[in-house]
């Protein structure tokens, strides 16, 4: 393999595989013509792929398993320029004292919601290694929550195994437009399972970018037998919610990060958990709502009488895009 660089372009040429063993590169540029349904037109990996300097998903995804995994030597680099369709589905791994993102994504999901990179910290070692792995479905091990997290994802997790080493690192989550808890960002949280109940690693350096983001942990994962179980979770909320009267009554509240918070003022049964809300502007013309012309995706969770809507992405309605200013929120639960 020399210094070069091996570019997979087109799509012909679906898989990488060799006499038994592993197969090195230095450089590999991804650059593949994909659709997505079309295994033919997605790299499989038929041994194990060590890349030595770096490599660069321009576009494309690969198969690896546990048995054919991709893997990135010490100070070895992986560059993502195309997240819409280039990533690994399976596992990765990477050697070495390098913070490092590992390109993750699962091609059960489509291509707008597929890329969901897992990164650490700079092990303390050259030697350490971790392999990472991205899952689209809800984790089985268990819903019992430290007292500070309100929830766990139940649309994925991610597995960070621990094989050389002993460091302790501090991972980064990203989310996508499928995470169905990621509603509220500011109470975002990194959730680590400990074979008991899910722990609370913390949340800060939160990002949100177009319904995708990042949350990174404060504290380092435990590990099960040198495998760490990790998703994104919410922080009990300490926030002050509005209060919704039967009648307009020219109260206000201010909508911060996309979050609005609010609650009845009497207890109301709901027994399907589900709202109906219309969003109005000053005119009394409809901007967004639950179901109809202007809909967004259900936003609303409810429990102890307390609710949220995340209004991040409410930008189709008769303005173009909900901005700011003074709007009004209806809400209507099955006594209507």
């Amino acid at each position: 393999y020399g210094t070069s660089t091996v570019v997979f372009d087109g799509n012909g040429y679906n898989k990488i595989q060799g006499a038994a063993g592993t197969i090195t590169f230095a450089n590999i540029e991804l650059s593949r013509n994909t659709t997505l349904g079309t295994p033919s037109k997605n790299v499989r990996l038929l041994n194990p792929v060590l890349i030595n300097t770096a490599m660069t998903f321009n576009k494309g995804r690969v198969y690896s398993t546990t048995t054919n995994y991709l893997s990135f030597a010490d100070n070895a680099t992986c560059t993502v320029t195309n997240d819409d369709s280039a990533y690994v589905h399976g596992p990765v791994r990477k050697t070495g004292n390098d913070a490092f993102s590992f390109p993750l994504g699962d091609t059960t999901l489509q291509d707008s919601i597929a890329y969901h990179p897992l990164g650490i910290s700079a092990p303390g070692s050259a030697s350490d290694r971790f392999e990472a792995q991205y899952y689209a479905l809800g984790q089985t091990v268990g819903d019992s929550l430290v007292d500070s997290l309100a929830n766990s994802s139940e649309d994925e997790y991610w597995r960070l195994d621990r094989q050389v080493g002993t460091s302790d690192i501090i991972v980064t989550l990203s989310w996508n437009r499928n995470s169905g808890n990621v509603q509220d960002y500011n109470t975002l949280r990194v959730a680590n399972w400990n074979n008991v109940k899910w722990l609370d690693l913390g949340g800060t350096n939160r990002t949100v970018s177009n319904g995708t983001g990042t949350v990174t942990a404060v504290a380092a994962p435990t590990y099960v037998s040198n495998s760490a179980l990790l998703t994104i979770s919410n922080q009990v909320s300490t926030q002050d919610y509005a209060v919704l009267h039967r009648k307009l009554d020219g109260g206000y509240y201010l909508v911060k990060n996309g979050a609005l918070y609010f609650m009845y003022d009497e207890e109301y049964n709901d027994i399907d958990d589900e709202l109906s809300f219309t969003i109005y502007d000053d005119q009394r013309r409809t901007v967004a709502s639950s179901s109809g012309t202007y809909a967004i995706s259900k936003t609303s969770d409810y429990g102890d009488n307390r609710y949220y809507i995340n209004l991040f992405d409410c930008n189709t309605n008769v303005n173009g895009s909900l901005g700011s200013g003074t709007f009004i929120l209806e809400v209507t639960n099955e006594k209507n």
